[in-house]
């Protein structure tokens, strides 16, 4: 007849499986939480990027738009004093429930003293123009139609068409300080 080893240390309880499936829980978590506390606090391999702020105490007034470009859909001017910004993000299918607030820049047309700049756009269905106003760093109203061109004075030419492009009527800008007012031209 064979004896069996009794000893309560190698037997498995119930206790010791419930110790043992909480140690093998939280091991991991309490592990992160020790790691990341205890950190040094030198890190290898990461670039550091320092982003200039160009809106305080500068007199956006004397800054003039010198290059303008489409990159991904999103509207980045260069200005004269070397900075750069992103001053019209397209907005994606992903980000927005209606898909009528879909927008994707296409080209720009900075106006000849570099005060403005005419971002032509399409949403949806329509064609738009947003004119990016420099000194007071800000898109002004949308206007639906397509760029033709600035005039020597300054002015924004648009060509706006019904969405079937039968009928299409020109417009000028009223003045040159505020471009995106239009009048109707015969």
């Amino acid at each position: 007849m064979e004896m069996k080893n009794l000893n309560r240390l190698h037997q498995v309880t119930p206790v010791s499986k419930y110790l043992a499936g909480i140690i093998f829980i939280l091991m991991p978590f309490l592990g992160g939480y020790v790691g990341y506390n205890l950190a040094s606090e030198k890190t290898v391999g990461v670039e550091t990027v320092t982003v200039k702020d160009t809106t305080s105490t500068i007199d956006r007034g004397a800054i003039t738009a010198v290059r303008a470009t489409i990159i991904n859909g999103n509207a980045e001017v260069v200005f004269s004093d070397k900075s750069k910004k992103i001053v019209a993000k397209a907005i994606d299918a992903e980000d927005v429930p209606d898909i009528h607030s879909i927008e994707t820049y296409l080209r720009t047309h900075i106006s000849p003293d570099g005060r403005y700049v005419a971002l032509q756009a399409v949403g949806f269905e329509d064609s738009f123009i947003s004119i990016y106003n420099v000194a007071e760093d800000r898109l002004e109203e949308k206007i639906y139609g397509e760029v033709t061109r600035w005039t020597d004075g300054g002015k924004l030419e648009v060509n706006a068409c019904n969405l079937a492009g039968e009928e299409c009527t020109r417009y000028i800008s009223a003045t040159a300080e505020s471009p995106w007012i239009m009048d109707g031209v015969q």
